[in-house]
This record gives C-alpha cells, sequence and structure tokens, in this order.
C-alpha cells in the first residue's frame, strides 16, 4: 500500500476508537463562567485579536501598543492604527491585481488610483466580488475554447446555469471527468486513423485508462509511433496527421494569446502606476517622508512589472511551443504534398506509358485511382496547413503582445529609477525602487529577447504552413489532371504517329510534378531548422529564468535557516535580547515596573516563537494587567517552559533508542529542572554505543550511495572514537558533507557528455537555489530533465524522418519523371536523350534509396530515444517513489512532533485561563495583587497536574489499540500515538503537506527543516514563513515546469506541493483547491489548458487574499465597539447579509465565557467557520436544535448530516448546543460525535 494511503488508513483507523481526550487537545470547558474581565485586559485583548490577524504594518503597530502601557492600548483602539490599516488594505489590494483576472484588475486599479482612502475598503469589502465572478465566467469560457467537446458541454452547462456557485464548481473540478473523456475519444480517433505503429502505442494507452497514459501517448508517444509508421505512412494519414497537429497549434495559439493579452495589461498597468509615482516623488521633493513613500510606490510598481515581464516570457515560449506545433504541421503537410505530387507523377507516367503500349492500361487505372485519392486528401492537407499557418501567425502577434509588455516592464523600470532619483533629492532612501527597476530591467530584456525569437520562429512556420498549404492545393490539382490523363489514356487509344508526342507531354507533367515535390521537401527543411534554434533559444530562457528564480529563493531561504534547534530546552532557544529583557527583569531588585514593562516584551517575542506552554503563557500575559504581565516574566514563564521542555523529552524519547527512553523517563518523572539538565545535557548510560551505533548506520548508507564526502566524515568520527566527535559528526558534520556529496553529483552531471541542455540548464538552477533544491534536483530533477531531453531528441528524429520521407519522394517522384523522359525519348527514336534521362533517373532512384535509409534511421533513433525517455520516466518515477518514502520519513517524524505539540495547545490555554479566572476571582473579592497572583498560581499549577495525569493515562490506554492498527511497524505506532490526540485525519495532513513543503526547501535534513516543520501546526505558518518564501519558489518551480514541458506554471505548483499549501491551509477558503490539485500536473500538462491552471489558482488567490482582509477589517471593527455592541455584532450571519440570530449569540457568548477567549464573527459572505477565535482557531457552531422534529431528523440522517458539513468547513473546533433536548437525543449525538471528539464537542 502507498505511504500516502498506508498513513490515511492507519489514522483513520485510529481516529475510529478515538476517545474523550478533552484536557489533551480541545480547549477545556468551564464549569462556571468567567467574571467580567477589567476594562484594561478587555483592551488588550481586542489588541491582541488585530495582532493575530493583521497585516504587516498594523501588526506592527499592535505590538507595540500590546508592549506598552494602558494607555498606548487605548490609543491604539482609538484609531493608532489606521494609517497602518491604510497601508495594509493597499498592499492587498496590490496582492490581489497582481493575481487577478482582467477585470478584477481593472477594479483593483480604480481603487489604488482613487484620492479616496475609502476606496481601497470598499474594493476589500465588496468591490473584488462582481469583477471575480466577471472572470470566472471569461475563465470558463477559456477552457470552453481550447477543450474537446465534453469540457465543451460542461463548460456551456455551468455558462447557462450562470451562478457563481456553478462556474466555480466547473472551474475547482467540474471539468477533470470530461477532460479525461475528451482525451481517450482523442485517442480512439488517432487510433483509427493511424498506421499499424500507432494503433498499437494507442491501445496500450487505451487499455491502461489512466489520464497519465492517455496524455503521455498524446504528448509524445504518438509522434514516434508516427515516425515509426512513415515508411508505409499515406497521404491520408499525413492529412490526418497534419489536421490534428493544426488543432493543437490552435490551441497553444489561444493559450499564448491569453498569457500575451495578461501580460500586456499588467504590465501596462504597472508602468501607469510607476509613473504615477515617480510624478508624485517629484511633486514631493520638500517632504521626505512623502517622496520615500511615493517612492515605495514605483517600487512595488516596477515588481509588478517584472512580474509581468515574467509572464510576458511564458507567453514568448507558449507562442514559440504553438509555433512548433504549427511548424510540424507543416512538416507534415509538406510531406503530404510531396507524396500527392508523386501520385501524379506517377499518374503522368502511367499516362505516358499507356499511350506507348497499351498493356499498361490497367495500371493506367490504378494509377488514376491513386492520383484521385490522393488529390482527395491533398485538400484536407491544404486546409490543415492553412489552419495551421492561421495559428502560427496569432502565434506571432502573440510574441509581439509579450514584446510589448516587455516593453510597458521598461518604462516602469525607467519610471522607478526616476522616482529613485527624485526621492534621493528629497533626502530619501530609494534603494528599494533602484533595487526593483533593475530587476525590472532585467526581466524586460529577457521578455523582449524571447519575444523576439517567438515572433521570427513565429514567421517562419506560418511562412512554410502557407506554402506547404499552396504545395498542397498544386498537388491536388495536379493529381486531379494527372488522373484525368491516366484514366483517358487507358480509355482511349492513342495513334502510334501520335505516341511519341503525348507519352512527352505526359513526362514534362510528370517532371513539373516531381519539381513541385522537392521545392516541398525543401521547405520543410527550412522549417526543421528553424524549429532547431527556436527550441534551443527556448531552453536557454527558461533555464536562465530557473537559475534566476532558485537564486532569490536562496536568498529568502537564507534568511530563514537561523531556526532554532527543535530538540533543545526552550530556554537555549531563545535570542540574545529575550535572555537579557528576562534577566532584567528577574535581577534581584528589579522593580514592578521594570517586570511588568519587560515582561510583556519577553510575551511578545515568544508568543510565536516559543513552545506549546510558552505561547499560552505569553498570550496571558500579553491581555493581563501589569502585576500578571510581571508575574510571568518571574514565574509563570519557567513553569510553561518546564511543560514546553517535557513536551520535547517526550517526543525526543519516541524515536530514541532504548537506553535514552530510560534515561529519559527517569528525567521525566523528576521536576521541570531534571527535565531541562537533561535535554540541555542529553547525557546518558550508553550514549556513546548508541552514538557509535548512529555513525557506522550513516557510514554504510553512505557508502551504498557512493556518497565519498559524507563517508570520509564519519570515518573519521569512528577514527577518533571519542563521544564529542560522534555527537560533532551526528548534529553538524554529516550534514554538510552529504550537502557536499550533493554538490559534487550534479557538477558531475552538468560536465557530463551525454548531458542534454536542459537537464544542464535544471543542474546549475538546482546548485544556485536552497539545498532541499539540490537534494530534489539528484533525487527525482535529474531524470525528468534528462527525460525531456530524449524526448526533444526523439522529436527531433521524427521530424527528421519526415523530411527524409519527403526527400525520399520527391526523388521517387523525379526518378518516374526521368523514366517517363526515357520512355518518350525513346519513342520519339531520340537515344542520347534516352540515355541522357536513364542517368537521371538511376541517380534520382539512388538518392531515393539513401533518404528511405535515412527515414529507416530517424525512425529507430526516434523509438531508442523513446525508450530510453521511457526508462528515464519509470526511473523517475522510481525514484519520485523513493524520494517521497524518504522525505515522508523525515516528514513524519517531524510532523509527529509537531501533531504532540499541537495536542497540548488546549489544555496549556485552558491551564492559563483557569489562572486568569483566579485571578479575576481574587481581585473581585477584594484581595491584594499578590495574593491573587497567588490563587491564579494554584489554580494553573492543578490544570497542569491534571493534563500530566491525564496524558499519561491516555498514552497507557491506547498503547495496544495502536500496536494493533499499526501491523508491527514502529512508525505507524509512534504516529499512532501523537496522532491520535492531535487533530482529525484533515488537519494532520496539513501538517504534514506542510511538512513535504519544508522539505522541498530544507532537504529534510537539518534543523532548520525540522524548525520549520514545527511552524506548521501554527495559524501563523503561512504569515511567518509560507508566504516569505511561496512567491520565490513558485517562480523557480514555474521555470521548471517550463524545462520540464509540463505547462506554464501550473504543473509546477501540482508537482511541488507547494501550492498544495494552499490548498490545505488553515483558511477554510483555500480548500477549495485541493480537488484540482490533487487531480494532478498531467491533466494541464502541455496544450492550451495550461494557463488556464494557472489562471484558476489565481482566482483563489484574489478569494483568500480578499477572505484574510476581511478577517482583519472585521477585528478592527470590533475592537472600535462597546462591549455589548461587539457582543452583539457575534450573532451577526455576512453569509446572510448580516442577519441576526440570537441563537448564534448565544452560543458565542457562552464559547467565550467557557473556554476563555474572545471570538470576532467570521466577515465574509460565503461559507466560512462561524467566528475566529482570539487563539487564531475556527470556530463552527451546530444547534440547537427543536425537541418535537429532532428524532425525525434523526431518523432522516439530517442531523447527522449537518455534524459533517460543519467538520469539512475545516474548522478547528466545532461546538454543539444540546440545549432543549432530552438525556437519550443529547446521547444519541454524543455517541455519534465520539471518533472526532474533542474537536467536536458538546457545549451546552
Amino acid at each position: 500500500m502507498p505511504k500516502r494511503s498506508r498513513l490515511r488508513a492507519l489514522i483513520a483507523a485510529v481516529v475510529s476508537v478515538a476517545t474523550v481526550t478533552s484536557l489533551l487537545t480541545a480547549p477545556v470547558a468551564h464549569a462556571d463562567p468567567a467574571p467580567e474581565a477589567p476594562a484594561s485586559v478587555q483592551a488588550r485583548a481586542r489588541t491582541l485579536a488585530i495582532w493575530r490577524s493583521a497585516g504587516t504594518r498594523v501588526r506592527a503597530a499592535a505590538a507595540q501598543a500590546l508592549t506598552g502601557s494602558d494607555t498606548d492600548v487605548t490609543a491604539f483602539l482609538a484609531g493608532g492604527f489606521r494609517n497602518a490599516a491604510s497601508i495594509d488594505d493597499r498592499i492587498s489590494v496590490n496582492q490581489m491585481l497582481a493575481s487577478g483576472g482582467p477585470t478584477v484588475q481593472a477594479a483593483a486599479q480604480a481603487a489604488l488610483d482613487a484620492t479616496d482612502p475609502s476606496g481601497l475598503r470598499t474594493f476589500l469589502d465588496s468591490g473584488w466580488r462582481t469583477p471575480w465572478q466577471t472572470d470566472q465566467r471569461v475563465q470558463v469560457n477559456q477552457v470552453q475554447a481550447v477543450g474537446g467537446p465534453q469540457v465543451r458541454a460542461a463548460a456551456q452547462t455551468a455558462l447557462d446555469t450562470a451562478t457563481p456557485e456553478a462556474l466555480q464548481a466547473f472551474l475547482q473540478s467540474g471539468w477533470q471527468e470530461p477532460y479525461r473523456t475528451d482525451q481517450r475519444i482523442r485517442v480512439d480517433q488517432l487510433v483509427s486513423a493511424g498506421g499499424p505503429e500507432v494503433r498499437k502505442a494507442g491501445q496500450v494507452a487505451l487499455d491502461d485508462g489512466s489520464l497519465e497514459a492517455l496524455n503521455r501517448f498524446l504528448q509524445s508517444e504518438w509522434d514516434v509511433a508516427q515516425a515509426r509508421d512513415l515508411e508505409t505512412a499515406t497521404v491520408a494519414q499525413l492529412a490526418s496527421a497534419a489536421k490534428d497537429a493544426g488543432d493543437e497549434a490552435s490551441r497553444e495559439t489561444q493559450a499564448a494569446d491569453d498569457a500575451a493579452k495578461r501580460a500586456v495589461q499588467e504590465a501596462d498597468l504597472a508602468r501607469q502606476a510607476a509613473v504615477v509615482a515617480a510624478n508624485a516623488t517629484q511633486a514631493a521633493q520638500g517632504n521626505a517622508a512623502d517622496a520615500a513613500a511615493a517612492a515605495g510606490r514605483a517600487a512595488d510598481a516596477a515588481n509588478r512589472a517584472a512580474q509581468a515581464a515574467k509572464e510576458a516570457v511564458g507567453a514568448a515560449n507558449a507562442a514559440s511551443a504553438a509555433a512548433r506545433v504549427a511548424a510540424s504541421a507543416a512538416a507534415r503537410a509538406a510531406t503530404a504534398a510531396s507524396l500527392a505530387s508523386t501520385a501524379a507523377g506517377r499518374a503522368q507516367r502511367a499516362a505516358a506509358d499507356t499511350a506507348l503500349d497499351v498493356r499498361n492500361v490497367p495500371a493506367a487505372r490504378k494509377a488514376a485511382e491513386d492520383a484521385r485519392d490522393a488529390a482527395r486528401n491533398a485538400h484536407d492537407v491544404a486546409e490543415a496547413a492553412l489552419k495551421a499557418g492561421d495559428a502560427a501567425r496569432k502565434a506571432g502577434e502573440a510574441a509581439g503582445a509579450a514584446k510589448s509588455a516587455g516593453q510597458h516592464a521598461a518604462d516602469a523600470a525607467q519610471a522607478a529609477v526616476d522616482a529613485g532619483n527624485f526621492a534621493s533629492s528629497a533626502g530619501a532612501d530609494a534603494r528599494a525602487a533602484r533595487a526593483a527597476a533593475a530587476n525590472a530591467r532585467n526581466q524586460a530584456a529577457r521578455a523582449a529577447r524571447a519575444a523576439g525569437a517567438a515572433q521570427n520562429f513565429a514567421a517562419i512556420a506560418a511562412d512554410a504552413a502557407y506554402a506547404s498549404k499552396a504545395a498542397a492545393d498544386r498537388a491536388a490539382a495536379d493529381a486531379e489532371v494527372a488522373a484525368a490523363a491516366a484514366e483517358d489514356a487507358a480509355n482511349h487509344a492513342v495513334d502510334a504517329a501520335d505516341a511519341a508526342r503525348v507519352a512527352t507531354e505526359h513526362a514534362n507533367a510528370a517532371a513539373v510534378a516531381a519539381q513541385r515535390a522537392v521545392e516541398a521537401a525543401g521547405k520543410a527543411k527550412a522549417v526543421h531548422d528553424a524549429a532547431s534554434q527556436a527550441e534551443a533559444e527556448r531552453v536557454a530562457t527558461m533555464a536562465e529564468q530557473a537559475d534566476e528564480a532558485a537564486l532569490a529563493a536562496q536568498t529568502a531561504v537564507a534568511g530563514e535557516q537561523a531556526g532554532a534547534d527543535w530538540t533543545a530546552t526552550q530556554e537555549a532557544t531563545r535570542d540574545a535580547e529575550t535572555k537579557r529583557l528576562i534577566a532584567e527583569a528577574t535581577a534581584p531588585g528589579a522593580t514592578d515596573a521594570v517586570a511588568t514593562r519587560d515582561g510583556r516584551q519577553v510575551a511578545l517575542r515568544l508568543i510565536a516563537t516559543g513552545g506549546t506552554w510558552t505561547s499560552a503563557a505569553a498570550e496571558s500575559a500579553l491581555i493581563g494587567t501589569d502585576a500578571e504581565a510581571a508575574a510571568y516574566v518571574r514565574t509563570g514563564l519557567r513553569v510553561a517552559a518546564g511543560q514546553d521542555d517535557r513536551l520535547t523529552l517526550q517526543r525526543l524519547a519516541e524515536s530514541g533508542t532504548d537506553n535514552f527512553k530510560k534515561a529519559a523517563d527517569a528525567a521525566l518523572a523528576g521536576t521541570d529542572d531534571a527535565v531541562r539538565t537533561f535535554l540541555a545535557t542529553q547525557d546518558y548510560a550508553g550514549r556513546d554505543t548508541d552514538d557509535r551505533i548512529a555513525v557506522d548506520q550513516i557510514l554504510a548508507a553512505a557508502q551504498q550511495a557512493h556518497q565519498n564526502v559524507l563517508q570520509a566524515a564519519a570515518q573519521k568520527a569512528l577514527d577518533t572514537g571519542t563521544d564529542a566527535a560522534y555527537r560533532t559528526f551526528l548534529s553538524k558534520n554529516q550534514f554538510t558533507a552529504a550537502a557536499n556529496d550533493d554538490r559534487i553529483a550534479v557538477n558531475q552531471l552538468m560536465s557530463a557528455p551525454t548531458s542534454g541542455p536542459e537537464l544542464k540548464g535544471m543542474a546549475q538552477a538546482a546548485l544556485d537555489g536552497p539545498t532541499g533544491f539540490v537534494r530534489d534536483f539528484l533525487r527525482v530533477g535529474q531524470f525528468v530533465a534528462g527525460r525531456h531531453d530524449l524526448e526533444a531528441a526523439a522529436h527531433d528524429a521524427e521530424v527528421s524522418g519526415y523530411l527524409a520521407t519527403a526527400a525520399q519522394t520527391a526523388a521517387k517522384a523525379t526518378q518516374d519523371a526521368a523514366e517517363a523522359q526515357q520512355s518518350a525519348a525513346i519513342a520519339r527514336g531520340a537515344a542520347n536523350e534516352a540515355d541522357g534521362y536513364a542517368a537521371q533517373a538511376a541517380k534520382s532512384a539512388a538518392e531515393a534509396g539513401r533518404y528511405a535509409a535515412q527515414a529507416h534511421d530517424s525512425a529507430q533513433q526516434a523509438a531508442k530515444s523513446a525508450q530510453d525517455a521511457a526508462n528515464s520516466a519509470a526511473t523517475a518515477t522510481r525514484a519520485a517513489n523513493a524520494a517521497k518514502a524518504s522525505s515522508d520519513q523525515a516528514t513524519r517524524s517531524a510532523a509527529r512532533a509537531t501533531a504532540s505539540a499541537k495536542a497540548a495547545a488546549g489544555s496549556a490555554s485552558a491551564a492559563f485561563g483557569d489562572a486568569r479566572k483566579a485571578y479575576d476571582m481574587a481581585v473581585i473579592a477584594g484581595k491584594d495583587a499578590n495574593a491573587a497572583i497567588e490563587a491564579a498560581n494554584d489554580a494553573r499549577t492543578i490544570a497542569i497536574k491534571k493534563y500530566n495525569d491525564d496524558r499519561a493515562a491516555f498514552a497507557f490506554m491506547h498503547a495496544d489499540t495502536c500496536r494493533i492498527s499499526s501491523h508491527g511497524s514502529q512508525e505507524d505506532y509512534q504516529d499512532c500515538l501523537s496522532f491520535l490526540a492531535a487533530s482529525p485525519q484533515d488537519q494532520v495532513f496539513t501538517i504534514y503537506q506542510r511538512g513535504q513543503f519544508c522539505e522541498k526547501v530544507y532537504g529534510g535534513r537539518d534543523d532548520s527543516f525540522k524548525e520549520c516543520v514545527s511552524d506548521a501546526a501554527t495559524p501563523e505558518f503561512r504569515a511567518d514563513r509560507f508566504l516569505d518564501l511561496t512567491q520565490k519558489l513558485a517562480d523557480y518551480l514555474a521555470a521548471l515546469a517550463n524545462g520540464l514541458a509540463v505547462g506554464i506554471g501550473v504543473t509546477g505548483c501540482a508537482l511541488s506541493t507547494i501550492c498544495g499549501m494552499l490548498a490545505l491551509s488553515t483558511m477554510p477558503e483555500g480548500a477549495a483547491l485541493f480537488p484540482f490539485l490533487e487531480f494532478g500536473a498531467g491533466a494541464f500538462a502541455g496544450g492550451g489548458t495550461a494557463s488556464i491552471g494557472v489562471q484558476i489558482l489565481r482566482q483563489e488567490s484574489v478569494a483568500s487574499t480578499a477572505v484574510r482582509a476581511a478577517i482583519e477589517n472585521e477585528a478592527r471593527i470590533s475592537s472600535q465597539l462597546a462591549e455589548v455592541d461587539r457582543i452583539q455584532r457575534l450573532g451577526m450571519d455576512w453569509a446572510k447579509g448580516g442577519q441576526f440570530h440570537q441563537e448564534e449569540l448565544d452560543i458565542a457568548v457562552l464559547v467565550e465565557q467557557k473556554l476563555g477567549i474572545r471570538l470576532t464573527r467570521w466577515p465574509v459572505p460565503d461559507v466560512g467557520p462561524d467566528w475566529v477565535g482570539s487563539d487564531g482557531k475556527f470556530y463552527d457552531a451546530v444547534g440547537p436544535f427543536t425537541l418535537e422534529t429532532f428524532d425525525e431528523q434523526w431518523a432522516l440522517g439530517n442531523v447527522q448530516a449537518s455534524i459533517l458539513k460543519h467538520i469539512s468547513r475545516k474548522s478547528d473546533f466545532v461546538p454543539i448546543d444540546t440545549i432543549g433536548l432530552n438525556p437519550q437525543q443529547v446521547q444519541k449525538i454524543k455517541d455519534f460525535i465520539k471518533p472526532v471528539e474533542p474537536f467536536v464537542f458538546i457545549l451546552r
């Protein structure tokens, strides 16, 4: 069973026997409601809610307020964040402009250009939706334009329904099965029209039936099979091939045209924005701040222009691809025209022979029939060539548009340079504007070069296709005339006196037909030469793009690789400033004011970087009173860190040796200090033996993998023989050595004489990218790139076969014409002329033989290259599976640890919630701050003890269950114990898939990878790491996708799991893309649908950005309301136009009181959860129910379906309100939700 399936099955089995473990994972529902919090605490809680959801600028302002006094918080909530919010709104609109379709872009640009600041907010609130829906309809039309019959029908159904839901459903998944059906029909058609080799290869694909097999046949195997059939190909078969190539060229041209139009529009909008910003910078000469802001907008515009230029390169590549397909159609048409001309020549020769000898009448009739068939099929060839020529011409126009986009980008770059100069004159920093301008200029130059090459190639391909059409038309006319002549000769005897004259006339006509065959063959050769040059330019441009993107990714990753050791104590993971603040606050004699100030700064630094308990304690301190903040840094932080250290040691023990587990158990049975000491030193009996065994295992694996540097490093550690040497090797040196081995291996690939241009280009990009790129390239990428070099060789051999066949046909036609002239000369009694024609015929026969041999050799070479490519594909598949198994191991281990930490999150929050409740009650009772803190500490201690006791009981209780479900696998056993208490399977796979993202970047080896995965379960993952890297990684992967001949961007995401993060993100909207991505890269591999896939991703990105902006704004709005109004807003359902529901308000208040959190209403009028919590979690309530109808609805399954629907919305927690039901009815619900408790829980 595949790893992924096995893991899913394991998790599903485990979840099915899960029991209530609320203290382990879910927020603990308190028996009594919390007392009313002080006004300062409420204000801080509102500010923290804004901080969690805010954009960059508001988040910074909120952080400053949270670490300040209550007065600072009040000023922030009173409007101190408005300027920052306006900037964040502008950033969000810019993101939507970059991702949106034409209508969204126009609306976004209008909002950005508006002088009224409220225009941005209006666009984010609602102004994006109608344009977005319009763009959806446009995209459905685009899919319909390039799709087959079934896709067109499904698209029309969606268009006729005309609802946003129908359009979105089609774009997300509704096209998939119709597309599969269309591909099968297309293969069927090619098999029916093809020769024996085409029929054989096509039948294999049909028997397999998978989309991958069908696409593989259509993209590569068909061409190769055609090359094998060339020696016996008929005009009819070549006409069919030319027609299909022409159709494909049209689809490719549509993709190029769409991409070019988008690039032009984006580049022009960026140019306009850059010019406006430059003018504003010039106008702000007396104000450095205004000049800096305007220069910043110019930099943003230049960056958008650079991105548009990249898209222009993609459009140029698409145009080149379309021209290449059109050129292939032209080559087929030229070959068919040669065959038709040859048929005409044979008919004319037959007519000449019959004029001289009536015994040739049967041959004349057969030649006439063949010529007539050739004429009829030549008309079809001419039509196909015309379509290919039109496609090539339009591809040239698309390339011209791409060139125009490049010029717009260059203009935007110049405007950014001007803005930078003006900003410098005003005393402002202009570095960002100048850097953006340089990037835009480089991208614009590349776009111009790629577009120019595509234009030239498209012009050649169009000329060739039109020439092939003319040749086919002439061949058809010649064949019709020849057929009539042959029939006339067969039907009417010629007087002996006229025989020589008639024979000469027919021989002359045969010579004309032969010359036309020669001309058609020559034109096909010119097309092939142009195609080879264009392909070389495309690969070079792609390699440049990939390398540039890899360098950018490396720069981005370099700033992220200072992650703390995930096996260390909490204290060891803190940075120097945090340690300084803690030392200052806890120093003897430190005042309460210092402890309060430093405590809040420490809390803000640790809320996102600390462990689960540390983060919960930090949140409590940030919203607490001055006394609570001081108590946090003096005592609470150490207690929380102790719990986190216990979690760390428990995770390490899960995968440790027997000696380590024994020592860890002893430490865990002791105090927090004992745990902290053990983690810091990890000294235990048998450590040196365990380490030596580990080094030995690495050495053995390195020897098997021929990793010489790693072998040497391991052997050196073993030869040294000290535990310090073992530790250094295991913690550091092994990773450095393995990375060096990887780089050596990639360099060897680059220098190998057998490596093709794509393999070399992608190897250089891998070397220039993050460590994970090198490792991934060696494991999988090299085989994929090598395969495509082989496929290119197979294609080249296939076209060479067409050329050789055309040349052979032309030579044979020349031979036939010469033999006809020889016969006529003999009839005329011109012996010398006859001898000359005989010599010409012999020479042409010899040429035809040589060309036939070349065609045969080309077919054999195409077959060999195709087989090598197939073998490489199989190797790549095996390598990918092996790599996935390896990365699964690394990712599973890290995700297991992360899931374990997430499991404690609810309990940690609840423990500190209990502490706050005890503190507030003590204050209400009139106790002083010290007594209140003591009460809080006691409540926290009780909650922590209960958590630890219940966790131990849980592990003991489920050990047997996990042992059975893991079928003897130690890995699955540990997964079971960790994931069982962590989350439902969809949330587990969020962590797991994000871990794959981390493995792609960091290589799955060192602490940077582990620290990345440790972020995977946090709500901040996307903002803190994923979003920082995704754009640069996406650029690299898109360039890689171009090189791998799998489309122009979307498949780079689908193959890499990078876009899987969008699909599996914590945002409910993110789930919309999962079916599309899971369908795989094959669906959009090549063809005009590639750009449509990119557009679908962009549409979802627009919606996701809008949702995030709406959540930010709702948090801002709620912070400005009186408490009673804020609570009232929790009952407003924006999916129903803001309609108020008292039941939902009651549930929200109960959740806040019992779980100790603050809720914000889900603000988007679409399907989503009900509320967003201050803990960053999503809550979606079910109930209350009607007592009288409950049993009937339960029997119909409607209640169960409603619960499952709420679970499927990707919410973190689903509280169920059973108020008003009788005990038997409540028990039914309890039994039903048991497999997914405590994430679904009874609220009251």
